[in-house]
């Protein structure tokens, strides 16, 4: 058998093999430079390499795998623990060292090189959303302001999800700095006054699941949207420059070009760290050896202009040497960018996952007002507990998003035969067209009237409870918010105990139930008392002038308890 030149098998000996995982955004880009690479190292005409590119379907897969210790599990799904491993951030390589940290039996050690490419992570529009009104000056253009606008109007930004690449963990951890206008901290992102702020956030955008399908992905989103629904994607600039370069383009047969946005308030920088993976199990100091002339290759002259080519920058977001003229990037780095210090960073990624599980979880929130004798006494400032109720519903209806669920029901006593309570608006999405239930609601709040009757607090909270429960759905925020004078007056009704076992009935989604009760110490009382201590429940003693700040406090405990 003859190897290439010419060369005898005996003379050329067994080539050293190599595994390369990589970044599913520089798979093809590594095959060829890797390729190259071979090519470059032959001794007399013999090959001493075999390079395999490998880049895990798994989203997370071998930061996944590395973290766990590369078990046998995963040398089934994802294949055999690599030599060289290149994601597209050092923030990974950071989550395995921590993971390491904690529990590593393998002894799998990690040791990263100088990165060999860099790219920024930005906000791409298509092009025919340049240039329209509040658009006309795309550099003066903040990540915070995109975001207010998607906040407010029908544009929407999307991204990755954190769990499915690198891109749209960086990205998440982007848009939640600038929703609490500073630097994060894990400590922040588990306040619920925030997770209710990043709830809103998260309504204003979409997450892409395109993984696998290129007309799904945030590039080819953007790329299809028009006005008034545009979208906007947080991508890598090298995804804006593959995406112009496509000949014909992956996202359909009218796809926009997309224009690259740097925003003011910095420009996350991807830094694509070499990192040698070292396994006691299979380590081999041939392995190692190759590793090291390839990491050479990678950041020689020989390897630049494929790596430009591909639409990557040099290490450190350094200017490119040229870019083509449609290639919707720009030559020189943003004014404004920073470079997450995985060491350093306040936030972990980690942290930045949960809060983005707990802001996700979609809200069901029922309203029960009392509308019995007592809550038509005025106070002393002459507003009446069910003006001052009506009144604070009104700036609820802002923590929840148009796909967030919305009921109002009026309770007193025998409202509807032996029924204590009445739906006004029934459970349902808060929408906004043709006419959505947030209107339903301002209008049946203006309808409430003072009946003659005492309080059926207990059967209307039992049944609220059973009203929100209905679906069975245990991955939404659930909450009934009960307005009342605290006074449960119906004593042929569910009683205390009974209704604290249907509070913590086993196997069904968890709801969370807020009394907003009138009175100096109306949560004292022994039955309030007791559904706090035990059943969960959370009372809060408001009048007419502090009501409105504790249903502001409902939004913390919605998105705030996981």
């Amino acid at each position: 058998m003859l190897l290439a030149r010419g060369r005898p098998f005996d003379a050329c000996g067994i080539p050293t093999e190599l595994v390369l995982s990589t970044s599913a955004d520089t798979s093809d880009l590594m095959r060829e430079l890797t390729q190259a690479f071979v090519e470059s190292d032959r001794r007399d005409g013999c090959r001493r390499e075999n390079i395999q590119v490998v880049s895990p379907s798994a989203p997370g897969g071998t930061t996944k795998a590395l973290s766990d210790g590369w078990p046998s599990e995963d040398l089934r799904a994802v294949g055999p623990v690599p030599h060289v491993w290149m994601p597209s951030s050092s923030i990974e390589v950071a989550r395995v060292q921590a993971a390491l940290r904690r529990g590593n039996p393998a002894g799998i050690t990690l040791v990263s090189q100088p990165p060999v490419m860099s790219s920024f992570l930005l906000l791409a529009a298509p092009d025919r959303l340049v240039g329209e009104s509040g658009w006309s000056d795309p550099s003066a253009l903040s990540l915070s302001g995109v975001l207010h606008q998607a906040e407010n109007s029908t544009l929407r930004i999307v991204r990755d999800g954190p769990e499915a690449s690198t891109e749209g963990l960086v990205s998440t951890m982007a848009l939640y700095q600038a929703a609490v206008d500073g630097q994060p901290s894990d400590a922040l992102l588990r306040d619920g006054d925030v997770l209710a702020k990043l709830h809103q956030l998260e309504q204003a955008t979409v997450t892409s699941d395109g993984i696998d399908d290129p007309e799904l992905g945030p590039g080819c989103q953007a790329a299809a949207s028009a006005a008034p629904d545009y979208k906007i994607a947080l991508l890598s600039e090298q995804r804006v420059f593959a995406h112009n370069e496509a000949n014909p383009p992956a996202c359909g047969p009218t796809p926009q070009p997309l224009t690259a946005l740097y925003p003011t308030d910095g420009v996350p920088l991807l830094d694509y760290p070499f990192v040698i993976v070292s396994d006691p199990r299979s380590e081999h100091r041939e392995q190692q050896d190759v590793a090291m002339r390839l990491h050479s290759f990678l950041t020689s002259d020989s390897a630049r202009p494929l790596i430009a080519a591909a639409g990557f920058r040099p290490p450190g977001g350094a200017a490119f040497d040229a870019v083509p003229p449609n290639a919707g990037i720009q030559r020189e780095p943003p004014r404004a960018t920073h470079q997450v210090d995985p060491d350093t960073a306040p936030v972990t990624p980690d942290a930045v996952i949960d809060a983005w599980h707990s802001a996700r979880r979609r809200a069901h929130v029922l309203f029960a007002i009392d509308v019995s004798g007592s809550m038509a006494v005025p106070g002393l400032d002459g507003v009446t507990p069910l003006g001052a109720a009506g009144q604070a519903v009104e700036p609820a209806l802002g923590l929840v998003s148009d796909n967030d669920q919305i009921g109002l029901w009026e309770f007193a006593t025998n409202l509807d035969g032996g029924r204590d309570y009445v739906e006004k608006v029934s459970l349902g999405p808060a929408g906004t067209a043709p006419r959505s239930r947030r209107a339903d609601v301002r209008q049946a709040l203006e309808s409430l009237r003072p009946r003659n009757g005492g309080t059926g607090l207990l059967d209307t909270i039992q049944a609220g409870i059973g009203a929100l429960r209905a679906d069975g759905d245990t991955t939404t925020a659930d909450a009934l918010v009960v307005f009342t004078d605290g006074i449960n007056d119906k004593p042929t009704g569910i009683d205390t105990d009974s209704l604290i076992q249907v509070l913590n009935q086993p196997g069904v989604p968890l709801t969370r139930v807020f009394l907003l009760a009138f009175g100096a110490n109306t949560c004292a009382r022994p039955d309030l008392h007791s559904l706090q201590k035990n059943g969960g429940v959370r009372c809060e003693n408001v009048s007419s002038t502090d009501v409105g700040k504790a249903v502001e406090r409902v939004g913390s405990g919605l998105w705030g308890i996981n």
